[in-house]
C-alpha cells in the first residue's frame, strides 16, 4: 500500500484543479466565521508525536492534525539557538508543520461526509474518516479534497495561528514534560 502525504498547500490545490469557480466561492466563508474551538493539548503528554487544533466554522466542527509537530517542536528546544525563547520554537515548528508537514482533515459537515470521505479515508488524508463507499453520486470522479469549511481554515492560517501558539506555549510551561523537560527545570 503506498501511503501519500498531502500538505496544506496540496489539499488546496487539489481543490482548485477540480473547479476553479467552486473554490473562489469557497473562499467566501467569512474569517469572522472561524473560531478555535480547542488545541488538543490535554491529549499531549511526553509520548505525543502529532498536534491536533479543533475549529469551529459556521456550526461544523473542523479538525485539522499537524503530523509529527511534536517531534519537531521538541527537536528545535533541545537543538535550537532559540531554545531559551520558547514562543520563537513554538512559531518556528507550527510554521514548518503548516507548510511542509502532512496534514490530515475532517470536517463534521454532510458535504465533506457524502462528497469528500471517500477521497480522504482512500489516499490518506483524513483524521478519522473510515468512509469505504464511493461517492458515486455526488463526486463520481473524486475530485478535490475538502468541504468550504476545511478549506477556508487550511488557506488563512494566519487567522487562527497566533492563538494556537499561546495555548501551546501556556500548555508547555504548566508541564514541561510534554517536550522532555523535567518540571520546575525550564
Amino acid at each position: 500500500m503506498i501511503i501519500n502525504e498531502f500538505t496544506r498547500g496540496q489539499l488546496i490545490n487539489k481543490s482548485k484543479s477540480s473547479k476553479m469557480g467552486r473554490f473562489r466561492r469557497r473562499m467566501q466563508v467569512g474569517l469572522d466565521e472561524v473560531d478555535i474551538g480547542r488545541v488538543g493539548m490535554l491529549e499531549l503528554t511526553a509520548s505525543s508525536l502529532h498536534l491536533d487544533v479543533y475549529f469551529i466554522v459556521r456550526d461544523y466542527r473542523v479538525s485539522v492534525r499537524f503530523v509529527d509537530f511534536m517531534v519537531r517542536l521538541r527537536n528545535l528546544l533541545h537543538r535550537s539557538k532559540y531554545r531559551n525563547d520558547i514562543r520563537k520554537c513554538i512559531t518556528i515548528a507550527l510554521n514548518q508543520s503548516i507548510n511542509r508537514d502532512e496534514v490530515l482533515i475532517n470536517c463534521t459537515c454532510p458535504d465533506f461526509y457524502y462528497r469528500f470521505s471517500y477521497t480522504a479515508t482512500v489516499k490518506g488524508f483524513g483524521f478519522n474518516t473510515n468512509q469505504y463507499i464511493p461517492a458515486t453520486i455526488r463526486n463520481p470522479k473524486n475530485q478535490g479534497s475538502g468541504c468550504k469549511h476545511i478549506l477556508r481554515v487550511l488557506n488563512a492560517p494566519s487567522h487562527w495561528k497566533e492563538r494556537v501558539i499561546t495555548a501551546i506555549r501556556r500548555s508547555v510551561e504548566y508541564d514541561p514534560t510534554i517536550v522532555g523537560f523535567e518540571k520546575g527545570r525550564w
